[in-house]
């Protein structure tokens, strides 16, 4: 008895054929990281014919984990770097970083970015201290120092994007103590 006729299992770039009798429609399987659906038929006499349909690479999509923005990578793709969002700095001066996996999913973030701080500080102008604040806060009201109270208009600022202060609105003024003089 003669041998049957078949196509031998092949693995391309994307996909992997099983071995196929003779004038069989197989379904392909799509290699690990990549998506779709399809079929191959092999022909009369074990020649694989075209394939219909096709396995493509996924992805993992533009992402944000709230301090830096990550953008569309093929999957399987590892120490993907992240850039920090404004308001926010590299960790260490390292940047983030996240992989994606063969599903097309993002990792936790590795390193993520840290918010920038204004540091405590005093306004000698307005006689004023300002607590450390988060980037991005505005009405900073200042505590007025020794000997100083709250003018018409109470000393404050923003704490900018950029993890500076912006300039002092509004002042604290000299307080006067009165003495009585006891005769």
């Amino acid at each position: 008895m003669p041998a049957a006729i078949v196509c031998e299992s092949i693995t391309e770039t994307s996909v992997t054929w099983p071995t196929a009798n003779a004038g069989a429609t197989v379904f392909g399987q799509c290699a690990q990281g990549y998506f779709g659906s399809t079929q191959r038929t092999c022909s009369p006499d074990g020649i694989w014919l075209a394939p219909s349909g096709q396995c493509l690479r996924g992805s993992c999509q533009d992402d944000s984990d709230q301090t830096a923005v990550f953008r569309t990578v093929p999957t399987n793709t590892a120490d993907v770097s992240g850039e920090c969002l404004e308001g926010y700095a590299p960790t260490n001066g390292q940047p983030p970083s996240r992989s994606c996996s063969a599903e097309g999913q993002w990792s936790a973030t590795v390193n993520p970015c840290t918010r920038l701080v204004c540091a405590a500080t005093t306004d000698d102008a307005s006689h004023a201290f300002f607590r450390a604040a988060d980037s991005n806060t505005p009405d900073i009201v200042g505590e007025c120092l020794p000997g100083f109270g709250a003018g018409l208009t109470p000393p404050k600022r923003t704490c900018q994007l950029s993890g500076a202060w912006g300039e002092v609105e509004g002042s604290c003024e000299r307080t006067f103590q009165s003495r009585t003089m006891v005769v």
